[in-house]
C-alpha cells in the first residue's frame, strides 16, 4: 500500500489477509486460508514532514501524524471462490502542525466492503458507511489516498509458483480509489525476503515496491471552493505474516511523495500549491479473535 499535509497522503492502512506458508520441495508456496468471522485488531500510524511552496515563493514546513485502531473481519467465500474482507476504522486522530498553526481531528467510524480473489487481487470494493477522513490545514488536505483501500483489504498479491529467499515478482494491483469511488491500475515489485518473527512467532516477509500517482476533487477548508489534487509517490512496503494465526501481522511503508494543488472557486483559478516530503507508516497486530498479541 498509506498511502499528506497540502497532499493525499498514502496511509498504508492495515486490514485482514488470512495465510498459510504450505512447505514445497522447490521452495514455499504462499495461499490464502480464511474462515468465516476472523477478526484482527491493528494500531495504525502515520508520520509525516513535508515541506510546502505556494504559487508566489511563500513556502512552509508541516508536520503530520496520525493514529487509528483499525479492525478487519472476514465475511466468508462467493460463490465464485473470491473472499469478503470488511475493513472498519474503530477511531482515530489526525494532528498537522507548522510554524504557527496546529489542528487536531477526531476520525469517525468507516467502514469499507471488498470481494478479493484467493491470490490478493482487489475485484471490488464499496463504501459501506461513514466518509474518508479528511484534514483541511489552511490550504492543507489530509485524506485516505488511492492506495490506502488495497490495504485496509490487507492483502499482498502472491505468485502461483512457490518462492525462494530473494525470489521476486511483478504485477499490476487493481487499487480502489476511496475519495473518488473508482479504481486504478498500479504496477508493482515484490521480493520474498524469507523468515523473520514476531511476539515469537516464525513470519514470512515480503518487500513490495510501487509507483503511484492520483488525481481526485475535494472540498476547499472553508467550503467555498475545491481542490483539485495530482500526487505522485514511490514508496515501499514491508509486509510481515504469521501463517499460525493466518494474518497480517506488521506492515511498514515509506513513501517519497509530490503532491500539487490547484485551488478553484466558481470555476476560476486562485492559485497552487506543491508539496514534497517523506511519508512513514506501521501498522501492527494487537488482537486477534479477541486473544491481545504481545508485539515487538
Amino acid at each position: 500500500m498509506v498511502k499528506r499535509v497540502l497532499g493525499i497522503l498514502t496511509v498504508l492502512f492495515v486490514a485482514l489477509a488470512a495465510s498459510t506458508v504450505a512447505p514445497a520441495a522447490d521452495g514455499v508456496v504462499l495461499k490464502y486460508t480464511h474462515s468465516a468471522g476472523d477478526r484482527a485488531v491493528y494500531d495504525y500510524g502515520l508520520s509525516a514532514r513535508l515541506q510546502l511552496k505556494e504559487e508566489g515563493g511563500q513556502s512552509a514546513r508541516v508536520e503530520m501524524s496520525l493514529q487509528m485502531k483499525c479492525l478487519a473481519q472476514y465475511l466468508g467465500d462467493t460463490s465464485s471462490g473470491d473472499w469478503g474482507i470488511l475493513g472498519h476504522i474503530v477511531s482515530g486522530t489526525a494532528e498537522a502542525k507548522s510554524e504557527d498553526q496546529e489542528q487536531s481531528v477526531e476520525i469517525g467510524e468507516v467502514k469499507v466492503r471488498y470481494i478479493v480473489s484467493p491470490t490478493g487481487e482487489i475485484q471490488s470494493h464499496r463504501l459501506v458507511s461513514g466518509d474518508p477522513p479528511v484534514l483541511n490545514f489552511g490550504g492543507a488536505v489530509l485524506v485516505l489516498g488511492p492506495d490506502d483501500a488495497f490495504m485496509l483489504a490487507g492483502v499482498a498479491i502472491f505468485p502461483d509458483q512457490p518462492l525462494k529467499k530473494g525470489e521476486s515478482w511483478t504485477g499490476t494491483a487493481t487499487v480502489p480509489n476511496l475519495l473518488e469511488g473508482d479504481s486504478q491500475e498500479v504496477p508493482f515489485k515484490s521480493v520474498f525476503l524469507g523468515e523473520s518473527t514476531f511476539a515469537g512467532s516464525k513470519c514470512y516477509q515480503i518487500k513490495t515496491a510501487s509507483t503511484h500517482s492520483f488525481e481526485g476533487s475535494i472540498p476547499s477548508p472553508d467550503g467555498s471552493g475545491a481542490l483539485d489534487v495530482v500526487m505522485t509517490a514511490v514508496g515501499e512496503a514491508t509486509w510481515l505474516f504469521d501463517p499460525a494465526r493466518g494474518v497480517i501481522v506488521s506492515i511498514e511503508g515509506r513513501d517519497n511523495v509530490k503532491t500539487v494543488i490547484t485551488m478553484t472557486q466558481t470555476g476560476q483559478k486562485l492559485g497552487t500549491i506543491t508539496s514534497a516530503g517523506v511519508v512513514n507508516t506501521k501498522s501492527v497486530l494487537k488482537e486477534f479473535n479477541g486473544k491481545a498479541v504481545s508485539a515487538p
